[in-house]
């Protein structure tokens, strides 16, 4: 293989790209638009859940709420967490939580003299508000029974300081790893730069042969003295010079526009160079091995799909059954995840992160000599 033909190829694709003006708008207005939508999408932890209330006292009735009753709902009220509807029939609440205009359905049932249960029933269809209302509701009950407790015992004669200690034996502190504050959409931007680079850099080498073979400059190409590697090669390496510039427009668009948290700059524009550079070689092999650009938009698709959920942008690998996590770790763009995010939100530096890179390396190195295969048997 000859570097001057390999460089000869590359600059012949960036060329024949530039002629293409909207494919050069798309590359450069995309991350920024798609990352403003994200942006936006994930501005802050979850508040204003609508819960529907109702306080069930008919085998009771009374022409006032308890006063315990009373404090547990301006609690909740008081949370920018939660949003409270209140309804008079236990219809009525089902019946919003059935038509999707509440997340949950809180029922106060009071006794002869207090509290005597409280149910609540979570809107199904939500996972993370679902986690989230069991977090969240649980402490504002808490907080209020541990507050009523306090009050009963101090009015029976227990000193307060002994009340307290027997109500909260001990004090549990909870914090996280993080080397700076972080917030909302900095849990998601790192697993959003990599889906966008993945998703981009894919998409634009997965019809690379195909376009191609479809408007009859491939045969033109073969006929020339430049061997399949060379070809395979050159094409990598425009795409992945692409895949850099993709890289420094969704990071740093992300950066100015929400301010997002960066750990050792080198090392994460590094590994989205990298990820780039992956996505691009299994765009050569998805192209090499495809027929017609239906086939390859298609698998291409597929293949970032899968990329994605293997990846543990969606789902961590503790959710996954045992088979899938192993298939998991064969997926290269999880080693990249996981490294930008402990990168960013952990300030790892080279010693941490070497083997995710030795990962990256090594799945781009295979990627890239199995399109060249392909390529060949597929052509020659």
């Amino acid at each position: 293989m000859k570097i001057s033909l390999l460089l000869t190829m590359t600059i012949m694709e960036l060329k024949r790209m530039a002629h293409d003006l909207r494919r050069v708008l798309l590359l450069v207005l995309g991350p920024l638009a798609i990352g403003l939508v994200f942006g936006l999408v994930f501005y802050h932890y979850p508040k204003d859940i609508d819960l529907t209330l109702f306080v069930d006292r008919q085998d009771y009735p009374a022409s006032s709420l308890y006063p315990e009753t009373t404090n547990l709902i301006n609690t909740i009220e008081g949370t920018d967490r939660f949003s409270v509807t209140r309804v008079f029939s236990v219809k009525e609440a089902f019946s919003r939580l059935y038509k999707g205009r509440t997340r949950a359905v809180v029922v106060i049932r009071e006794g002869k003299t207090t509290i005597e249960a409280v149910k609540v029933t979570i809107d199904v269809t939500d996972r993370i508000l679902q986690q989230l209302i069991r977090i969240e509701l649980p402490r504002v009950l808490n907080r209020c029974a541990g507050q009523a407790a306090l009050s009963y015992l101090s009015e029976k004669g227990v000193p307060f300081e002994r009340t307290f200690h027997l109500i909260h034996p001990f004090h549990l502190e909870l914090k996280t790893n993080e080397w700076k504050d972080i917030r909302y959409f900095d849990l998601a931007a790192s697993g959003v730069i990599v889906l966008f680079i993945v998703g981009i850099c894919l998409l634009m080498s997965v019809t690379t042969v195909t376009a191609e073979r479809s408007s009859g400059t491939l045969e033109r190409i073969l006929a020339s003295p430049y061997k399949n590697s060379e070809i395979i090669l050159g094409k990598f390496t425009a795409y992945t010079v692409l895949a850099a510039v993709v890289s420094v427009l969704v990071i740093f668009s992300l950066k100015l526009t929400f301010g997002i948290v960066l750990g050792n700059l080198f090392l994460v524009f590094l590994f989205s160079i990298l990820i780039g550079g992956n996505a691009v070689a299994l765009g050569l092999l998805v192209s090499a091995v495809t027929r017609n650009e239906l086939e390859s938009i298609m698998a291409g698709i597929l293949c970032w799909f899968l990329a994605m959920i293997l990846m543990g942008f969606t789902w961590p690998l503790e959710t996954m059954h045992p088979l899938m996590t192993w298939v998991s770790r064969l997926n290269p763009f999880l080693y990249g995840l996981q490294a930008i995010r402990h990168i960013n939100l952990n300030h790892w530096g080279f010693d941490q992160v070497w083997f995710n890179l030795v990962v990256l390396v090594t799945s781009l190195s295979f990627q890239a000599l199995l399109a060249i295969r392909f390529f060949r048997r597929e052509i020659g």
